[in-house]
């Protein structure tokens, strides 16, 4: 993994992404127990839920937004506003 076998931290100084380190959620979505949802927008976010744009809405108990790769600062900013997005270091 890496250039010249050096490992992720390089792979990703180098190229910012392109891999994914599977520390077991791949078999959980396998299984079931983690639900995956795709192309649909978010309308809001609750307290304990999730609601698209499809007016659907999600129980859940953790959230994990897979949007593609950008810097994280942006990325923080579109979804919690410039206060958290000063926060980010990177």
């Amino acid at each position: 993994v890496g250039i010249d076998g050096s490992g992720l931290f390089l792979k990703y100084l180098s190229r910012g992404g392109g891999y994914y380190i599977d520390v077991g959620a791949s078999k959980l979505i396998i299984k079931g127990k983690i639900k995956v949802k795709q192309g649909y927008g978010v309308e809001a976010v609750g307290a304990h839920s999730l609601v698209l744009e499809d007016r659907s809405e999600l129980d859940a108990d953790e959230i994990v937004f897979g949007t593609g790769y950008q810097n994280m600062k942006e990325t923080a900013r579109k979804i919690f506003g410039d206060g958290l997005a000063e926060r980010v270091r990177g």
